[in-house]
């Protein structure tokens, strides 16, 4: 009996002894496949395989871990008590499921740091039971910072500077996300902005840089994102000036700007002033002038960075215009002396229509023989006209005129074998002339006698003196009323010259809203025959429009009536010798009309109408007083008033009577009635 229970008793400690043995050889064949399962050993009979867990820093996670028997490796049965604590702070207790697995919702992580992982951290325990022992697990605990963001940073618009840096404004800046009440505060010493790029825009982001955590609590639990914000770059400005050549008359305002230079360019960035266009505030001849630019604009790549003024002003000169005068002179029979006349002077170069001409000079022949082709000098040519200023001419031209001798080419003077004398005129600073209506043979050359016989002292009787008696007129012509202005534009004559020229009776009409009436036509080449046939190098159809200019007129000569039309064709005729066939022509055809200058001269017409102003006026017209002058144009030209003054042209005609010794018929001595009614020239 004694051996059998030393038997029994050997075999219950062999049991123990096997049962640990065979517990430990289960916890090493299972060691390397499951990490987190921890045994106890002894007498514990269950195990718990324990979840990593993390979580952020005063946040909560939830914990898993399952339990096993030992021996069959199954996991327990429902309803067994598990404990759960998290770096040594007891965060709650739940029981297994019917998997054997305890989970732990909503653990609380407040008051565990974030500055370190836990590898133990995790630990979950079963109190000692009736089936199971005491036994548990540990796993890995990770907590992560608490992520804040910024509120209250601001970042500041600018202009463009090339940089893209700018000022933020953080006085207002907190931290959100903060866990409870903890004291965490941003420092913003450091804090910078950053454009994405230096580039102007609108809405640009800003990147905010240099924000840091501060306060009393732990500042590692938390991480922080660095806020963005929104402003502009808005485009610097320049200040644009130029410089504009200098320009030769051209009768235009158009200026060339020469270069655009722009101050406030940031650096050596590529921004260039270009575009605009320029104009003179007038096109007359000066220096420093004022030229403004418009429309000015930037280039080259930086360009959209900045903005520059439209406009900007300089100055300039614009010089006179060289023209070229050409003069025509006269043949003449040998007188034995070198002067010669001048019977025609034009211009090459004058802008448009402009009111410029020739006027003035002398001329002399080389020499006083007879020859032909001979050189003739030109000396004292001028300007004249309203655009005149805008000009320079040549005061000498060259140019070949003839000297012929007075008959079988005797190189010796031809005296005049009869002269016939005009009326004498008043007494002035006590002599009195009188004119040569006539001397043969043609261009002969006075005798002293010939000569004496146009003058006489005052009081001594003259053997040939008559005074006409009737009609009785004044002695000094009339004062005009209404001196003579143009009141058109050179541009509405410019305009009725194309249209005239153009030998369109529909564009002629239009204007003047007539319809054709070849009755009224038929009429006029009948009445006018005189004025219309005198000039046989004209064609048919430059007759027809002379004589559609008479019957319908143009919009500035409608005042005129078709016999004062076509008075001035006639005296177009009698100043240049021929009836208007271009534009120009019929340009100072209308200028005449409405008492303006023609633009082309003629010295002789001229230089009759200076003899008429003596004989009307008994002295040489001053040419640099207004009233003479226009004396002289009328005379030459007959020019005609914008207001009609006939009680002073009855005046005029009785004077005219008075010096002429019969009444006005032809072209010339209308002119010379208008001028003494109108000119203002006194005697």
């Amino acid at each position: 009996m004694k051996l059998i229970k030393k038997l029994k008793k050997s075999m219950k400690v062999f049991k123990k002894v096997f049962s640990g043995f065979l517990f430990l050889a289960i916890v090493l064949s299972m060691g390397a496949a499951a990490p987190n399962r921890v045994l106890a050993l002894g007498n514990s009979n269950a195990h718990f395989i324990v979840s990593s867990a993390s979580g952020t820093y005063g946040g909560t996670i939830t914990i898993t871990a399952g339990m096993y028997n030992n021996f069959s490796n199954t996991p327990v049965p429902a309803g067994k008590s598990v404990t759960f604590t998290l770096a040594g702070k007891y965060v709650g207790a739940t029981t297994t499921n019917s998997s054997g697995m305890a989970i732990l919702h909503n653990a609380d992580l407040s008051g565990i740091d974030a500055s370190s992982t836990y590898s133990t951290g995790v630990v979950v325990s079963h109190p000692d039971g009736q089936t199971y022992n005491l036994c548990s697990g540990t796993g890995v605990l990770t907590i992560n910072q608490q992520p804040l963001t910024v509120s209250g940073v601001t970042a500041s618009s600018k202009i463009y500077n090339g940089y893209t840096t700018t000022t933020i404004n953080a006085k207002g800046a907190a931290p959100v996300g903060v866990v409870g009440g903890e004291n965490i505060t941003i420092a913003t010493s450091s804090a910078t902005g950053t454009f994405a790029d230096k580039n102007v825009g609108i809405g640009k982001t800003v990147t905010i840089a240099g924000l840091a955590l501060a306060g009393t609590a732990t500042t590692s639990n938390y991480s922080l994102t660095q806020p963005t914000a929104t402003a502009d770059i808005t485009a610097k400005d320049l200040a644009g000036s130029i410089t504009a050549s200098n320009k030769v008359y051209d009768g235009t305002t158009t200026a060339t700007i020469a270069s655009c230079s722009l101050s406030g360019i940031i650096g050596s960035e590529d921004v260039g002033c270009a575009g605009g266009t320029a104009t003179f505030n007038n096109g007359n001849v000066g220096d420093g002038k004022t030229v403004t630019a418009t429309g000015l604009s930037l280039t080259g790549a930086d360009a959209g960075n900045y903005t520059v003024n439209s406009t900007a002003t300089t100055t300039a000169d614009i010089t006179v215009k060289d023209l070229v005068a050409s003069v025509t002179v006269g043949n003449k029979n040998y007188d034995n002396t070198t002067a010669a006349t001048i019977t025609g002077c034009s211009l090459s170069g004058v802008v448009g229509l402009e009111d410029v001409s020739c006027a003035g000079g002398t001329a002399t022949f080389n020499d006083s023989n007879v020859g032909n082709g001979k050189t003739v000098t030109a000396t004292g040519l001028s300007l004249t006209g309203a655009d005149a200023g805008n000009y320079t001419v040549n005061s000498t031209a060259a140019t070949t005129a003839n000297i012929t001798s007075s008959g079988g080419g005797i190189l010796s003077a031809s005296y005049c074998t009869g002269v016939v004398y005009g009326d004498w005129k008043a007494c002035a600073s006590g002599w009195q002339y009188r004119d040569i209506l006539s001397q043969s043979p043609a261009n002969c050359v006075l005798t002293s006698s010939q000569q004496t016989e146009r003058s006489l002292a005052c009081g001594t009787a003259p053997t040939t003196l008559i005074i006409p008696t009737t009609p009785i007129a004044p002695i000094t012509p009339i004062v005009p009323i209404t001196p003579i202005t143009p009141i058109v534009s050179l541009e509405n004559i410019a305009n009725e010259a194309e249209i005239v020229s153009s030998n369109n009776i529909g564009s002629l009409l239009s204007p003047v809203n007539a319809t054709a009436n070849s009755v009224s036509e038929a009429a006029s080449l009948t009445k006018y025959e005189t004025v219309l046939n005198q000039d046989n190098k004209i064609s048919a159809a430059e007759k027809t429009t002379i004589n559609d200019y008479i019957v319908y007129g143009t919009p500035t000569s409608l005042r005129l009536g078709s016999g004062e039309r076509a008075g001035v064709v006639n005296s177009f005729y009698q100043a240049y010798g021929k009836l208007p066939n271009s534009e120009a022509e019929w340009s100072d055809v209308i200028k005449v009309a409405n008492g303006r200058w023609p633009s082309e001269r003629s010295l002789s017409a001229e230089n009759q109408a200076k003899l008429e102003f003596e004989r009307v006026y008994g002295r040489n017209p001053a040419l640099t007083d207004s009233y003479d002058q226009n004396a002289v144009m009328v005379i030459a030209y007959g020019l005609i008033p914008s207001q009609r003054n006939l009680a002073g042209e009855i005046i005029a005609t009785k004077t005219f009577s008075y010096y002429y010794n019969h009444t006005p018929v032809s072209a010339l001595a209308w002119n010379i009635v208008r001028a003494i009614a109108y000119s203002g020239a006194k005697r």
